[in-house]
């Protein structure tokens, strides 16, 4: 299967991608680390796609792709996706994009088509008219569905529609698959139509335990005003406490935002009994579905970032092993 990966981030894509067709990825080793891990083999693998193959990457922040490079190998392609010229990547069979969010995020000013991240998915639309993958996997915050009254996500659809993919849809939250962090996404799946349509979703989550390890105390700052999260260790159970801090009933960490500082504002905080402080880069590794270690050689401030840009490995994994299953069935 080959496939390329587009505003790639930290991988997240990818990864799930291998862990679909391969565990060996999900704890990372030294091990690991030296393999080539753009050809991955299936083990129970008897026909249809029985290995991936990674032909093309594209991220322009360079901390992204420094991290990409670092866990996967290769050459990660960091120009503006607006400059590159469809003709000139090699065929693929899958798109996987989760392009641009900030446009259509509650989190920001819901601009859409008129912010330029918003545009980029035309690049997309571009891209697909020339090389004609079989399959498409995009990725996009939740309030795409509902932006400008439903109108942009039907000009999404309208675009690939007129480049001749029938697409499905549907919004996955990842408490349901492994990882306690209510984040919500909306993922389509577009193939090409004239070929057998694969019925990729719906997909449940079995809201299976997930393992996060331990919550060490820390003597960081205890913040007594401020509007951030605040969780109890080790529930990620959040509360007010008069200090206008957001009470949350689950006991999930809110969704992991793209803006978080080091400082700890704007980002999940963990409250031990004692001290408030906020999660650590480790601890966003593991709300995501990375290995703990995945971005090792960020500042902290840069880690945070490039985690709560990130796709749930998790739920990428889900999709693909459902259309996996239907392609070589």
């Amino acid at each position: 299967m080959k496939y390329i990966d587009l505003f790639a981030g930290i991988g997240g894509f990818r990864l799930g991608i291998e862990r679909a067709f391969d565990n060996r990825r999900v704890a990372k080793t030294p091990e690991l680390e030296k393999e080539n891990s753009t050809d991955i083999k299936r083990s129970n693998g008897n026909g249809g796609w029985t290995n991936t193959d990674c032909v093309y990457t594209n991220e322009w922040d360079k901390y992204a792709a420094q991290i990409y490079e670092k866990n996967f190998g290769g050459t990660v392609d960091t120009r503006d996706i607006t400059t590159i010229d469809a003709s000139e990547l090699p065929d693929f069979d899958i798109l996987c994009g989760g392009f641009p969010c900030q446009a259509f995020s509650v989190a920001g000013n819901r601009a859409g088509f008129n912010d330029t991240r918003g545009t980029l998915f035309f690049d997309i639309a571009r891209i697909c008219k020339v090389k004609r993958p079989r399959y498409l996997l995009l990725e996009n915050v939740k309030g795409l569905l509902s932006h400008d009254n439903g109108k942009t996500f039907q000009t999404i659809l309208g675009v690939l529609t007129d480049l001749g993919y029938d697409c499905q849809w549907q919004v996955f939250n990842s408490k349901n698959f492994g990882v306690p962090q209510n984040r919500e996404r909306v993922f389509i799946v577009g193939h090409l139509r004239g070929q057998r349509r694969p019925q990729v979703f719906p997909i449940e989550g079995d809201n299976q335990k997930a393992v996060v390890g331990p919550v060490t105390a820390s003597a960081g700052r205890n913040r007594s005003t401020g509007s951030n999260y605040v969780a109890e260790m080790g529930t990620y159970r959040t509360y007010r406490d008069g200090a206008g801090f957001r009470k949350m009933k689950s006991k999930l960490s809110p969704t992991l935002p793209a803006r978080a500082r080091n400082d700890g504002t704007g980002s999940p905080l963990l409250f031990n009994g004692i001290w408030i402080r906020r999660l650590t880069p480790i601890e966003c590794a593991r709300l995501q579905g990375f290995p703990d270690n995945w971005c090792e050689g960020l500042s902290d401030t840069q880690a945070y970032k490039c985690y709560g840009n990130a796709v749930t490995v998790n739920v990428v994994q889900a999709i693909m092993e459902r259309l996996s299953k239907y392609h070589n069935d």
